[in-house]
């Protein structure tokens, strides 16, 4: 009974999770008081469902309504709320986020997704939003070109009427549009709407088949070798080196890799790990379960990862790749990423 009790907890989690962002909240520690109490809320609305399910199955009465039972309609008096512009409350809401400790990254998402809204709408006071505006927004996702910024001048009327070029992907709607939804989701949580107009409006396209992108033997051999070097000791840049074989040999996220300390490469009862953890204010999991330790790859090792480790620290530094810097948007990352790109087309395994 406690594994069954265990695995429905196992099974529920996501969902809360997925509660919490589509209601324009920050996901919290699955630990904390706030998660446990919404997620014995759910597995009670599973049972009660499941109920329902055995009442009608087993052909018994319905029970008797109530006045308690009765759906209550959340309608707010648009005449009493205070009729703020499109623009102030995407101001108001980009705000809560920062406030709430959202990632830098998220921010710019919610930034880009808001500009876009805006300039799609316009300025126009939130309590004349209505369905057809949802409608409007699905409908210029749809026919948006790829890499807008590429044409600043450029509005979205021009943008739309532009031929013969790469739309937005599904996967970068559904990006953008969810953003959109969390907007809308707090705006009504803050009283200022009573409706979200812009759910269910996202018509999802069919499923296309995944095509897994990944290196063939060849191209991992090309990557990894001495042109790599080149680009790294030889320019005095360790870390792209480094990082690129730490990655080939752990399968860690690029930033975690990145931002990682000396103090994170260390020998635990006779096994060399790295720590991938957030336990200072400028690293970051992607979740609270990323925090983790992984033992060394003995070809990292073998290839002198730890012989570099001791000359980083020989020269007092705290970080393991001292030469990046952490950006405001990309973290520690923004320098590998981009020098990566470059590498790839160079070595003719990425088009330019």
């Amino acid at each position: 009974m406690k594994q069954d009790y265990r695995q429905t907890l196992k099974e529920i989690n996501p969902k809360v999770h997925q509660v919490l962002e589509e209601q324009g909240y920050d996901l919290v520690k699955v630990d904390s008081l706030e998660f446990k109490q919404l997620r014995e809320e759910l597995i009670q609305l599973k049972l009660d469902q499941f109920e329902q399910k055995r009442v009608l199955l087993m052909g018994e009465p319905d029970p008797v309504e109530t006045v308690d039972s009765e759906p209550i309609p959340s309608v707010i008096n648009q005449d009493s709320v205070e009729s703020i512009k499109l623009s102030k409350l995407c101001d108001r809401f980009i705000t809560s986020r920062e406030e709430m400790g959202t990632t830098p990254q998220t921010i710019s998402d919610y930034m880009y997704s808001t500009e876009l809204l805006l300039d799609t709408l316009t300025d126009i006071p939130i309590s004349g939003l209505g369905h057809q505006h949802g409608r409007e927004l699905v409908q210029v996702l749809k026919k948006l070109p790829k890499n807008r910024k590429k044409y600043p001048d450029q509005s979205i009327n021009d943008l739309l009427k532009m031929k013969n070029v790469e739309v937005l992907s599904d996967s970068t709607i559904k990006k953008i549009f969810n953003k959109i939804l969390i907007l809308f989701n707090w705006s009504i949580n803050q009283g200022y709407l009573s409706q979200n107009v812009f759910k269910g409006k996202l018509d999802l396209t069919q499923k296309k088949p995944v095509i897994e992108k990944y290196f063939t033997d060849s191209k991992l051999e090309l990557i990894c070798g001495d042109q790599l070097k080149k680009e790294s000791f030889n320019k005095d840049r360790p870390e792209r080196y480094w990082v690129s074989m730490i990655s080939l040999y752990s399968g860690s996220r690029l930033n975690e890799i990145c931002q990682m300390n000396l103090s994170d490469i260390e020998d635990q009862d006779g096994i060399w790990v790295m720590k991938i953890t957030n336990d200072s204010e400028d690293k970051n999991v992607k979740t609270q379960s990323g925090n983790r330790i992984v033992p060394l790859h003995p070809q990292l090792i073998e290839l002198g990862l730890l012989d570099y480790v001791e000359e980083i620290r020989n020269r007092n530094e705290t970080k393991l790749f001292p030469n990046l810097k952490k950006s405001q948007v990309a973290s520690y990352r923004s320098q590998v990423n981009q020098w990566f790109s470059r590498y790839l087309k160079n070595l003719g395994i990425k088009k330019r």
